[in-house]
């Protein structure tokens, strides 16, 4: 079984250098580090919430599992 603490620790990872890339990508159009230091957070939280329930659910899905000659 997969804890939930392993899909959590995947999202925050994943977020932090996704989010970091945003926020630099943010500041870069804009031309305004304010707004890029204020988007950075607000998109690595919503997304580390997005994708931690995005997990959960694949998690109970059967979809592109196959069962086993044993019938696992």
């Amino acid at each position: 079984m997969v804890s939930r603490k392993r899909h959590l620790a995947k999202a925050v990872s994943y977020r932090l250098l996704g989010s970091t890339a945003n926020a630099f990508m943010v500041w870069a159009i804009s031309g305004n580090l304010k707004v890029g230091l204020i988007f950075g957070p607000a998109d690595f939280v919503i997304k580390v919430l997005l994708y931690y329930c995005h997990e959960r659910l694949w998690l109970r899905s059967r979809f592109g599992i196959r069962r086993t000659p044993d019938g696992d």
